[in-house]
């Protein structure tokens, strides 16, 4: 969850993780392409990236307390429901974990090696039953990052600008840098425009942070995406 103090509300995993699919069910134009896999099973696997918190989560991902070995733990455990959960879609269910393979990274803690071992196996088979290519799945997965962070940084202390990496073309390793500025809890802008409409606008649903989550007092937030100005 993320906590906001203007307006003080509470931003569940899954509505972040609805956003990041949102974005990813507009990606790609001229300049920038789609992945080369089933369209629908990339936006169900982005929507899903953070299944394992369910649908009214309580850890927290703002920055408004600093990490502790207690967090990180409750965070493996979490993360180990994404190892073991499945989806009736394999593609989508390898894209949600190759994402959670990113996010455990090189963590050298036992459960978190124990994991990643287990989250390869899965992406294997995976990849085999959706027929597709690793290296397709690689490629799909910067998007897939691009998608969390913003949707991540949307809710957390702003920075003057920050950015990220995809890759131009299908097949091709050749990066774009795309520089994004936030306004939390109401709008990303960017440069270069990575999506196929002139600009993107989502209705999230958040809880009033008063009694959350004994007491569900439902808010709503409108996100506005759109081109950097002079962009």
């Amino acid at each position: 969850m993320f906590r906001l103090s203007d307006p003080p509300v509470i931003v569940t995993q899954h509505e972040h993780a609805r956003f990041a699919g949102m974005l990813a069910a507009h990606w790609g134009n001229e300049r920038l392409d789609p992945p080369a896999i089933n369209r629908a099973s990339f936006i169900a696997g982005v929507s899903l990236h953070d299944w394992h918190y369910g649908l009214i989560d309580v850890y927290p991902l703002d920055d408004l307390e600093p990490p502790t070995p207690d967090r990180s733990a409750t965070w493996l455990q979490i993360a180990r429901l994404g190892c073991e959960m499945t989806l009736d879609d394999p593609v989508a269910e390898a894209i949600a974990k190759r994402h959670l393979l990113r996010l455990i990274g090189d963590d050298q803690d036992p459960q978190a090696l124990e994991m990643r071992d287990q989250l390869e196996i899965a992406l294997g088979e995976l990849c085999q039953e959706g027929r597709i290519s690793r290296a397709d799945l690689d490629w799909q997965d910067r998007i897939t990052a691009l998608c969390d962070r913003l949707a991540y940084d949307l809710f957390r202390t702003p920075k003057p600008e920050s950015s990220g990496e995809v890759y131009r073309q299908v097949g091709s390793a050749e990066q774009v840098r795309i520089h994004y500025a936030i306004e939390i809890g109401s709008r990303i802008s960017m440069d270069p425009w990575p999506f196929d409409s002139p600009s993107l606008r989502h209705t999230m649903l958040t809880y009033a942070r008063d009694g959350y989550p004994e007491s569900l007092r439902p808010h709503t937030l409108e996100i506005a995406v759109e081109p950097m100005a002079g962009a």
